[in-house]
């Protein structure tokens, strides 16, 4: 058996703690232990793991992952040199799925996601929302650009236009209390931007 624990963090239940019991503990005689092995048990957890840390629309971290990061660095933010944040929105994103069909719309998030996470660098904690630890302004633009450059390749071999728009800022120590103020500050530039085009 696999007992799950959960602990309440503000209004949502996260898993804390998985615990695999040993067959000869917990089964009857007329139960079935689906696992021989440890590996088998170790794969099982694994991959449940993933599956709740994981959107299954574009395998980028969820919203329990983006929680979870907000978590671990909001542990370590005196440690932390330099922290920078991306916020994206999907531009069109009603209109495609209306005038061409949720399949459409789904196809164009998991492109979009795709070239995200191919421009981010291997350090960037990669959900819809990017956070870059250690990272001046001249990896985040090198990112930008990268991200930018491959959304226009995409466009010249696809029909389904993808546009986003971007909002990002740098942790600032001594003036920020919390992550709180990095998101609302991410998040005011990115609706701007909306805005602006």
């Amino acid at each position: 058996r696999v007992s799950f624990f959960y602990r309440l963090f503000g209004d949502r239940l996260k898993v804390v703690h998985m615990h695999l019991s040993h067959p000869y503990e917990v089964t009857d005689p007329d139960e079935y232990f689906p696992f021989r092995f440890g590996k088998e048990a170790y794969e099982y957890i694994a991959s449940t793991h993933q599956l709740a840390f994981t959107d299954s629309l574009t395998q980028l971290g969820n919203r329990n992952a983006y929680e979870t990061d907000l978590l671990e660095l909001s542990g370590r933010l005196s440690e932390i040199d330099s922290l920078a944040m991306v916020l994206f929105d999907l531009n069109n994103l009603k209109l495609i799925n209306d005038s061409l069909g949720h399949l459409a719309g789904d196809q164009l998030i998991r492109s979009f996601a795709f070239l995200l996470k191919e421009s981010m660098p291997a350090t960037a904690k990669v959900t819809f929302a990017v956070f870059l630890p250690d990272a001046d302004n001249g990896i985040l633009e090198r990112a930008l650009r990268d991200l930018e450059d491959r959304k226009e390749a995409y466009n010249m071999a696809n029909t389904t236009r993808l546009s986003f728009a971007a909002g990002h800022a740098f942790f600032k120590k001594g003036q920020d209390h919390t992550l709180s103020d990095l998101i609302k500050r991410a998040d005011s530039r990115l609706y701007a931007r909306k805005r602006a085009m």
